[in-house]
């Protein structure tokens, strides 16, 4: 895939952003990661990112301000006839048409358009070279592949976008099924692939999410899954992080997933005390592990009153919802 770098000049120019701010206007109200004012958004363009260029398509980052939070919002633009195809089946990726040059284009959600989805993940492996900002703005786009490039991979079989997250935007990159995989249980945790987590808020400092789970991979592995790559963008503010790719695991269920299954349960009893007893025995692995491989420091009396406030308001949170938590009150 070719980098976009030097086309985003030549592809969106100035007098086309302010019709696509309107395509996004009437878009962004109604995604489930937009916490803003979903009547009237206010939706500006502060930034715009080329990652890939293709024959019948184009990928770029979109830095979306609206009131005080900013946005990322990856788009892909097709050509006709070939768009009409690709939304048939999925009209909702579709935010409008946009002209420019005097070609009209189909203005679709990257997570949700091939071509961008492959686009994005490799920009998360550092494959798309350099994205450069739209003239007029500062930053860049850098990434890091941490198990090599995408070309290393089995190959890609299926790509999904996952529906029920809120706040950011996940993709699965399905591998091909290994013969053996016949002969296993669906249910049996193994890895099926990469998912990609796209963030959609534009946070500067360190991101938790790439920064435990590369030092957990990188001083114990097996302990989180493996760590496949991760993006950032650069800006006048600082650095944010734009999107991580780490192995997927079929079949496996997170420790909430766990804890819904046994309080669903009639009887009230624990159905497989084993499965508890694992759980709490990974979290402690994971934070002895942690606190070998990051400092500690020493915090005053301020921090403390804090912490302890933050503490006390979320008991009495607790309480509200659940009263019966009331006689364990201290």
């Amino acid at each position: 895939m070719k980098t976009a770098e030097g086309n985003i000049a030549d592809f969106i120019r100035p007098e086309g952003t302010a019709d696509l701010e309107i395509l996004l206007n009437s878009w962004i109200g109604a995604r489930r990661w937009f916490t803003g004012e979903r009547k009237n958004p206010a939706a500006a363009i502060t930034g715009i990112f080329g990652i890939a260029k293709q024959e019948d398509a184009f990928t770029a980052l979109c830095n979306v301000r609206s009131g005080n939070t900013t946005y990322l919002v990856p788009l892909t633009f097709r050509k006709y006839p070939i768009a009409t195809a690709l939304l048939a089946d999925n009209p909702q990726a579709l935010l409008g048409e946009w002209a420019q040059g005097g070609e009209k284009y189909a203005v679709i959600d990257a997570t949700e358009d091939p071509q961008g989805q492959i686009a994005l993940l490799q920009t998360c492996f550092g494959e798309t070279g350099p994205a450069t900002a739209h003239p007029g703005e500062v930053g860049n786009i850098s990434a890091q592949a941490l198990r090599g490039g995408t070309a290393g991979l089995p190959g890609i079989e299926k790509i999904q976008p996952l529906r029920s997250e809120q706040s950011n935007t996940s993709i699965i990159y399905y591998f091909p099924a290994a013969p053996e995989a016949e002969h296993t249980s669906t249910n049996t945790p193994h890895e099926a692939g990469i998912i990609l987590k796209l963030f959609r808020i534009a946070h500067c400092g360190a991101n938790p999410d790439i920064e435990l789970q590369q030092a957990l991979d990188k001083a114990a592995p097996g302990l989180v899954p493996k760590q496949y790559g991760a993006a950032e963008l650069q800006i006048p503010t600082g650095t944010a992080a734009i999107m991580t790719a780490q192995e997927f695991i079929a079949g496996a269920k997170d420790a909430w997933q766990v804890f819904q299954e046994e309080l669903a349960l009639p009887s009230g009893k624990v159905a497989d005390p084993a499965e508890i007893i694992a759980l709490g025995r990974l979290t402690r692995d994971i934070h002895l592990v942690l606190a070998q491989i990051f400092p500690t420091a020493e915090v005053d009396g301020i921090v403390k009153e804090n912490i302890y406030s933050t503490w006390i308001n979320q008991a009495q949170k607790a309480v509200e919802k659940a009263p019966e938590l009331e006689k364990y009150r201290e």
